[in-house]
């Protein structure tokens, strides 16, 4: 089962323990796609799902300058499937690729910190403004504020 942790573009906020759960009670894996959350902000393996993508392109990387992507899985029988995926079909990263990936994550914390404020700064304005009808950021007190509450909590571990 494929599922978005946080959907593109209403910012919908889909509960990976419950989806996995759902995947797993009929025989099949959960993979997510954790991409707008990353792990800095969730680590899906830790919550029940069993393989994980991540976009270094966008926020691992953080320099516009790498098309990559990474996947995270639990356990070594998916590891030896990825790998003989990844193998065969020859998606790996050249070295300076690699480095430029690891600088990013050098500043991952940083970075994700100072989004969260402005976004929930800019979401709460918007939120009160007379002129707008509706506020799509899960950090905002909602029908998804508990989940998003929790991937709180869990970077804070």
């Amino acid at each position: 089962m494929y599922f978005e942790v946080l959907t593109n573009s209403l910012l919908q906020v889909n509960n990976v323990t419950k989806i996995a759960e759902i995947a797993h009670r009929y025989g099949a894996i959960s993979i997510v796609d954790n991409t707008f959350v990353i792990p800095y902000l969730q680590q899906p393996l830790d919550q029940g799902a069993d393989i994980v993508i991540h976009s270094a392109t966008k926020y691992l990387a953080g320099h516009s300058e790498v098309n990559a992507g990474l996947v995270v899985v639990k356990g070594d029988e998916l590891g030896k499937r990825v790998y003989f995926a990844q193998n065969r079909l020859g998606g790996v990263l050249a070295p300076n690729e690699c480095d430029s990936v690891r600088r990013g994550i050098q500043t991952l914390a940083l970075r994700m910190d100072r989004q969260q404020e402005n976004a929930c700064a800019i979401s709460s304005y918007l939120l009160l403004h007379p002129l707008v009808k509706s506020v799509h950021y899960p950090g905002l007190p909602g029908h998804e504020y508990e989940i998003w509450a929790l991937f709180r909590k869990l970077r804070m571990r």
